[in-house]
């Protein structure tokens, strides 16, 4: 093994611990106060949760009719837990807890959509190295009940955080709630393009993430890479 081999070997693992380190941490281990003298942690879901994820998946789909399968999600989590296995890789699902209520949802996944459009343009490990780096927010959901607590920044800071830890440089969302969820986003970070418009994410071969009618998409860079552009908006990540 050359120098430089056993260097990225070991950035590679120390990557991976930092990662497994945060996972560990959002099995529970943080408890922080959401309002009303409540205590409120963040973790993987388990096995048993699944009925609230589906109560939550619902309530974060709503009207769109694009999204997943919200009784099917939950059959999974009480499956597999919070770390399913997905087409290119594996998803995580993390939930808000208030007591021993579940009151918040975060899954991300690899953006399978995205990979699966561009199949035949992409070799396979292109396709693995992309869906490593690059993460789909597909579900993000608080219930009435305890929302403007500031429960989803956290579950959303702490998504974050974790694809961080483990050297992911993007998140991408579909956003339907409009402005007021939009504005939501835009608060956080998120780059949120007008309804229907496409961003480019240039890679070897750039990838055309759609926003189809009623939907708007939302980026956001976790390595302090700049969105923007005009009309066909372009999110280029730096060189490794």
């Amino acid at each position: 093994m050359t120098t430089s081999e056993a260097a990225a070997w070991k950035a590679k693992k120390q990557q991976r611990e930092a990662f497994l380190a945060r996972l560990a941490h959002a099995h529970g281990t943080g408890a922080k106060e959401s309002g009303m003298g409540r205590v409120m942690r963040i973790r993987l879901a388990r096995k048993g949760d699944g009925a609230a994820i589906a109560r939550l998946a619902e309530l974060a789909i709503g009207d769109y009719q694009g999204g997943a399968d919200p009784e099917g999600l939950g059959r999974v989590i009480d499956r597999e837990g919070g770390r399913p296995v997905v087409p290119f890789g594996q998803a995580l699902a993390f939930v808000a807890v208030e007591g021993e209520e579940v009151v918040g949802l975060a899954y991300v996944a690899p953006p399978v959509q995205l990979l699966k459009d561009f199949a035949e343009q992409l070799s396979e490990a292109t396709q693995s190295a992309i869906a490593r780096k690059l993460c789909a927010l597909e579900l993000l959901a608080v219930d009435a009940s305890v929302q403007g607590r500031g429960i989803g920044t956290t579950l959303l800071t702490e998504v974050e955080e974790v694809l961080r830890s483990r050297a992911s440089w993007g998140v991408i969302a579909k956003v339907t709630g409009g402005d007021r969820v939009s504005q939501w986003y835009t608060a956080r970070g998120y780059y949120v393009g007008d309804t229907g418009m496409p961003f480019v994410l240039k890679n070897r071969v750039p990838l055309i993430c759609s926003g189809e009618p009623g939907v708007r998409i939302a980026v956001k860079s976790l390595r302090d890479v700049p969105v923007s552009g005009t009309g066909r908006e372009s999110w280029q990540k730096r060189s490794r």
